[in-house]
């Protein structure tokens, strides 16, 4: 079913990473994607709250009203 991958050792149906889990081959929860910073295995991540880990690329977004700074983490939106 949706939001599902067979689990070719066991021959059953598992759930895909959820937040903060390594990735299953790229796959991850609706609403989650892959990401990695470069110095770790790829985890599963959503749009991450202020500090979180995001990518600029918008691989890895950030909730609403942040963005990905230079520093790789969401922040607030400052008008200039």
């Amino acid at each position: 079913g949706s939001g599902l991958k067979c689990d070719l050792a066991s021959g059953t149906c598992k759930a895909l990473p959820g937040k903060g889990e390594p990735c299953d081959n790229g796959k991850c929860a609706k609403g989650l994607s892959c990401f990695s910073d470069g110095t770790a295995a790829a985890v599963c991540a959503g749009p991450g709250a202020a500090g979180e880990p995001c990518s600029p690329s918008a691989q890895t977004p950030c909730n609403e009203g942040l963005a990905c700074g230079a520093d790789g983490k969401c922040a607030a939106v400052v008008c200039q």
